[in-house]
């Protein structure tokens, strides 16, 4: 299974888990950037989305997400835009011209 994949199958698994509202709100705009060693870099809509995810529904999240995979992951849920900024962070600490 790729990441689209393993999300998607995560998504439906946590639609049955909570409200449809909830669903909607919180997880419904949601993606995998990429899974990498045992974090899994998840691209949010809204920085709310980053904090509600994180205090409210991250136990409910590694747990589904270890139903799925049979691994334990950590989770980190970020804005495309920061996404975005690191990587040109690393370009130009690595010294190569835009």
């Amino acid at each position: 299974m790729n990441e689209k994949q393993i999300w998607d199958k995560f998504l439906e698994a946590i639609k049955e888990k909570i409200s449809p509202i909830s669903y909607d709100t919180w997880f419904k705009d949601t993606y995998i950037h990429k899974i990498e060693e045992n974090k899994v870099i998840v691209i949010v809509p809204m920085q709310l989305h980053k904090k509600n995810l994180s205090e409210n529904y991250k136990d409910l999240i590694v747990e589904t997400f270890n139903e799925i995979t049979g691994t334990n992951f950590e989770f980190e849920f970020l804005l495309e835009e920061e996404i975005k900024t690191n990587t040109k962070i690393k370009v130009e600490e690595s010294g190569v011209p835009f």
